[in-house]
This record gives structure tokens, C-alpha cells and sequence, in this order.
């Protein structure tokens, strides 16, 4: 993935600045990411947890900071992204000009690997080897926990998948599950990626998606879609390194 650095040498200015990342914005990002996967994390303090394509580090500065997680490390292509992880959690991010180089170089090392909005962003022909490599990273029974764009939802999944021109492929329940299942995973979970309810506007919009996910999928069941359930605007996937 060496020749797609340039992409992402300045991806916050670049693109992830259009979202905005003041006090507040920091602070439901961390909300909803512990609404989602706080029941995932490891119990011990010291697991080692690998953050991969941590953005502006919202998730970094959970786990290290509110949470105190001791051993959390991120990685990136971006010097940007990485100078401004550095400045949250000091000597927590590293710079690689190829993640999967990284990742053969600690072999069973992490207890848990986060991809949150990376998946899609990786070539289609180079995203079961990615996972591969990231299966040999994992610790004995680690977890991996992505997240991605829903494309089943077709009022905000064309949008999420062409926003960014680096967007490589786009992912439903079915295809997450039958790429962790084609990396060897096993225990694997796709859920959906849900809001907290903790301020009134969202509950206005935890009812409006609920409104919209009932007829997207009254739509499927019309067509006789069979093992669609997920129409949440992202996903998440979760599953376990197996014992061999």
C-alpha cells in the first residue's frame, strides 16, 4: 500500500475537516463509540489495543485518556494524522508507509485491532490479505472490531460510499461476514452502529431512522431479499482470531 500514501499525507485537511472536530464533536463521537463497543473491550487495563487509521483520535483519547487503557497504540500513512495523535497521547502513534509490513512484524501481539472507517478504503483485491495480516497480529483469541459504511441502506449508503474519492469498495452484513469468514475469523457478530439517546434532537433522529430502516426494509422483503437485517448508515463487524 506504499503508493497510496500520498492519499492520506493530509486527510484531515483534506477531507475528514468537512466534519469538524471542536470540544462537542469530540465529545459524542466518544459517547457513541462507548455506546457501541464499550460491552467489547477487554477488562484488563493493560491489553494491548491497536487502533489502525486512528483519524483525529477520538477513539485514542477514549481508551487511553477517559478509559485508561495502558498499552494503546495507533498507526497511519498520514504524518498528519499522526503528528495530531501524538500531540493527544504522546508516543502513542507511529507512521508506516505500509500498515501490512507493520502488522508481519508483530505477530500476536495485540488483544484487540480496531478498523473504524478503514476497510473500504482498502483495494478489493488486497482487502482478504489485509485481514489475514491483521489475524496474525492478534494475540491468541484477540478480537478485531471494524466498522464501515452500510450500503443496504440506499438513502445514505451511494453518498458514504462516493464522499470520498479514496473509497475503494463498499460493504453489507453479508460481504463483511464473508470476508472475516474467508480471513479465518470465527464468532463473528455484525451489528448495527447505534446513537446514544442522551440529548432530545436525538431521539427526533433515532425515530426518523427507525422510520426509514422499516422501509428499507419492507423494500428487501418486497423483493424477497433473504439475510439483509442491518440498515443502520454504518456497521460494525466484530469476531475472533480462531485457536488453531
Amino acid at each position: 500500500m506504499n503508493e497510496r500514501g500520498v492519499l492520506f499525507d493530509e486527510y484531515l485537511t483534506q477531507h475528514l475537516s468537512h466534519a469538524g472536530n471542536s470540544e462537542l464533536h469530540r465529545k459524542h463521537k466518544k459517547a457513541m463509540l462507548l455506546h457501541n463497543y464499550g460491552h467489547l473491550l477487554p477488562d484488563n487495563k493493560s491489553a494491548r489495543i491497536l487502533d489502525i487509521g486512528p483519524g483525529y483520535g477520538e477513539l485514542l483519547e477514549l481508551l487511553s485518556i477517559d478509559l485508561s487503557y495502558k498499552c494503546v497504540k495507533t498507526v497511519d500513512l498520514s504524518c498528519e494524522v499522526v503528528k495530531y495523535c501524538n500531540t493527544l497521547v504522546p508516543n502513542s502513534s507511529l507512521l508506516v508507509k505500509d500498515t501490512c509490513n507493520y502488522l508481519d512484524t508483530h505477530p500476536k501481539e495485540f488483544d484487540c485491532i480496531f478498523l473504524m472507517h478503514i476497510l473500504e478504503h482498502i483495494p478489493k483485491d488486497k482487502v482478504i490479505p489485509f485481514l489475514l495480516t491483521i489475524s496474525k497480529a492478534l494475540a491468541p483469541s484477540g478480537r478485531i472490531i471494524v466498522e464501515v459504511p452500510n450500503m443496504n441502506n440506499f438513502f445514505t449508503g451511494i453518498a458514504m460510499r462516493y464522499n470520498d474519492f479514496t473509497h475503494e469498495v463498499g460493504f453489507t452484513e453479508l460481504s463483511l461476514s464473508q470476508v472475516f469468514r474467508m480471513a479465518g475469523l470465527s464468532n463473528i457478530q455484525i451489528s448495527e452502529v447505534n446513537q446514544p439517546v442522551n440529548r432530545v434532537i436525538k431521539i427526533f433522529q433515532v425515530m426518523m431512522q427507525s422510520l426509514i430502516k422499516l422501509v428499507i426494509r419492507m423494500i428487501f422483503k418486497t423483493y424477497r431479499m433473504p439475510g439483509n437485517s442491518i440498515f443502520s448508515i454504518s456497521m460494525y463487524g466484530t469476531a475472533i482470531k480462531r485457536k488453531y
